[in-house]
């Protein structure tokens, strides 16, 4: 929790950085009608809120690298004496990286054993497979699933090479 950022006349900030891939959330709330809030992800005004009394939450999937976040609070008006705007429950979850892995190769029943490991269950697991590292086709969809998941690819045997890769949606 960041609590409250008060001001007079002027302005407060808060900033961070994080390393994304990942999802960042938090809550915030302006209490003067003369409170200005805003978030801004590496320079870029991402949103602002002005007097709303009511909490606001805030959801955002950042890209893989360094992010610089910033919040800044502060007056519209220079009769208004102090103000107040309060940031809280700022959480930033990393995706988790999913790959490919085998303690070794191994084709079994005319197919080939996938094992994929990072699955966070968040959504349906596809595998995409390719020959020539341009055209994707899916090869199999399961439902959500977390940790490892062991998979039989039938048609790798099929083709003289064969690229995978794998989302969770």
């Amino acid at each position: 929790a960041c609590g409250p950022l008060v001001f007079g006349q002027g302005f407060s900030e808060v900033y961070t950085t994080v390393n994304g891939p990942g999802t960042l959330t938090f809550w915030w709330q302006g209490t003067s009608p003369y409170t200005t809030f805003k978030f801004y992800i590496d320079g870029i005004l991402q949103t602002s809120l002005s007097f709303g009394g009511n909490w606001s939450q805030r959801t955002y999937h950042l890209t893989t690298g360094a992010h610089v976040l910033r919040w800044s609070a502060g007056n519209t008006w220079s009769g208004a004496s102090t103000g107040t705007a309060y940031l809280d429950e700022v959480t930033f979850v990393p995706d988790r990286e999913i790959r490919f892995e085998s303690p070794q190769l191994s084709a079994t029943n005319g197919g080939f054993v996938l094992n994929l490991t990072g699955l966070s269950g968040h959504g349906p697991v596809i595998i995409l497979a390719s020959t020539n590292l341009v055209d994707w086709r899916p090869v199999l969809t399961n439902p959500p699933h977390v940790g490892t998941l062991q998979l039989l690819e039938w048609s790798a045997t099929n083709q003289p090479i064969q690229f995978y890769r794998a989302q969770e949606q």
